[in-house]
């Protein structure tokens, strides 16, 4: 029988069986050592995991709608394994992602927030920033009390080349010059420097008429000058 003809929890359960046959012990704790011991790990490295899945998601994805009770259950879990199996659900099913889903997103931005899903969540925000022009939303995600959503207001158009919206890319900049948060710096530094593989004159003038952290401008200008 598929798993979208029995109880949900059971979806859930399988995966888990699935991964904990594969669990390595000593990946996990190097695993969690470089998340800062932030998370438990199973200790299944990306290929590995997004082998073991497949045939799960295939399954989950033949569904018309996005599945959000696979998402949030999978980032219920307490291994980090499940929440990048929810954000590689995510990538791969994003043409089913609607404008009323940025709320959904914006809660997974706020649960267990690190670096390794808020950078990949936020590239799904950005599919819908560009299809749904929710520019207005982004400028308030730059001021947004949680730097995690002010991150992802800065990085969220990584992936548009040229139509990145500069006026927004600035100004979600502007309202995070002088923080002293590594992760708005870096991320700031990241933005400019993705932008400035199209247009890096526009990038060198903005650093040049902005007080940068020193961390931003080095980043932004590493592959300029």
């Amino acid at each position: 029988m598929t798993a979208f003809f029995i109880p949900f929890f059971s979806v859930i359960q399988s995966l888990r069986n699935i991964l904990q046959a594969q669990s390595q012990a000593s990946n996990a704790l190097a695993m969690q050592a470089y998340m800062k011991d932030r998370f438990a790990f199973l200790g299944i490295k990306a290929a590995d995991r997004r082998m073991l899945a497949k045939p799960i998601l295939l399954k989950i994805k033949k569904e018309e709608l996005l599945n959000w009770d696979f998402v949030f259950d999978c980032f219920e879990q307490e291994e980090r394994e499940f929440q990048y199996i929810a954000c590689d659900y995510l990538r791969s099913s994003h043409r089913k992602l609607k404008a009323k889903d940025i709320d959904s997103l914006e809660s997974l931005l706020l649960s267990k927030s690190w670096w390794d899903t808020v950078d990949q969540l936020a590239t799904e925000v950005g599919y819908l920033v560009l299809k749904y022009d929710l520019k207005a939303l982004m400028m308030k995600w730059a001021t947004h009390d949680n730097f995690w959503i002010r991150r992802t207001a800065i990085i969220h158009q990584l992936k548009f080349k040229t139509q990145t919206d500069t006026e927004l890319l600035a100004y979600c900049i502007d309202q995070n010059l002088g923080s002293k948060e590594f992760f708005i710096n870096k991320g700031i530094g990241w933005a400019l420097r993705a932008y400035g593989d199209i247009n890096p004159v526009w990038v060198v003038a903005f650093a040049d008429a902005h007080d940068l952290a020193p961390l931003s401008k080095r980043e932004a200008l590493r592959k300029i000058t």
